[in-house]
């Protein structure tokens, strides 16, 4: 038996749900079928998903101690989050180019953007669901 950390189940489910929402979502809009680069973003799906799986006990404890500014801070990570993962796609999209030319820095700028601001919804989603979830849902931060 292991000596590991006990799988929290309730952390567990909201990672999977986050995973296999983003799944579909990501699928929705790529090519059909999508090429075989598809595999990188499933792959990037999992590590935010097993980002989920750390800190949601932290968000849990957060929202039982009503922690001030626990919204903020929520919110705060998935920028930080949605703005790594948009730069890492950058530098791979850099590091991969080819004799094509690659998008302007605007492009670049857009792009790290919106993953940015889809970092801080799926925060403010998950933010939400442990409201819910903890029987909180109706109180404000």
């Amino acid at each position: 038996m292991s000596r590991g950390r006990k799988l929290d189940k309730p952390a567990f489910a909201l990672a999977a749900a986050f995973f296999l929402v983003a799944l579909v979502v990501l699928y929705a809009g790529a090519d059909h079928p999508p090429p075989v680069g598809f595999l990188w973003v499933v792959f990037l799906d999992l590590v935010a998903a097993g980002l989920v799986y750390v800190r949601v006990p932290t968000y849990v404890a957060w929202q039982a101690s009503w922690r001030p500014g626990r919204v903020l801070r929520v919110l705060r990570d998935g920028a930080f989050v949605g703005l790594f993962f948009g730069l890492i796609t950058v530098a791979f999209a850099w590091a991969t180019r080819s004799t094509w030319a690659l998008p302007e820095w605007e492009s670049f700028l857009i792009w790290c953007a919106v993953v940015t601001f889809m970092g801080v919804l799926c925060a403010a989603l998950l933010c939400a669901c442990i409201a819910l979830v903890s029987g909180q849902g109706g109180r404000s931060a």
